[in-house]
């Protein structure tokens, strides 16, 4: 595989290298105004839904020689692909949360009729 091409099936190539660079930073352009946190989440969710696992291969290894005309917020963003503990922690509530919901009791059934009883509202 070469810089600028990465190779599909039969060695054809994908994508330029220079494409991959530029939609990297369109995305980028797109969360700059959010958080910085949010701004890192958003890029690493998009390129994980919707970018092919090649693609993103791509990504990471030009990042790892340097990110060269990438911008910061990209490079970080797509950094977070690789940390597998991130993807865990977005993906699930704290463990604090989980222990709550399942200690918590089940709200009682409605009455007959489909409506709940006032109980419910003011306990």
């Amino acid at each position: 595989m070469s810089a600028t091409q990465q190779s599909g099936p039969g060695g054809a190539p994908v994508m330029a290298l220079d494409r991959i660079v530029l939609m990297a930073n369109q995305i980028g352009d797109f969360f700059a105004p959010y958080p910085p946190e949010r701004r890192a989440e958003g890029i690493r969710n998009h390129l994980r839904t919707y970018w092919d696992p090649r693609m993103r291969q791509e990504l990471l290894a030009l990042i790892a020689s340097g990110g060269a005309g990438l911008a910061p917020h990209v490079v970080e963003g797509a950094k977070l692909l690789e940390d597998e503990t991130q993807k865990t922690r977005l993906l699930r509530p704290p463990e604090s949360v989980r222990r709550s919901r399942r200690a918590s009791p089940k709200p009682p059934a409605p009455e007959k009729g489909g409506v709940p009883s006032p109980a419910l509202f003011f306990s």
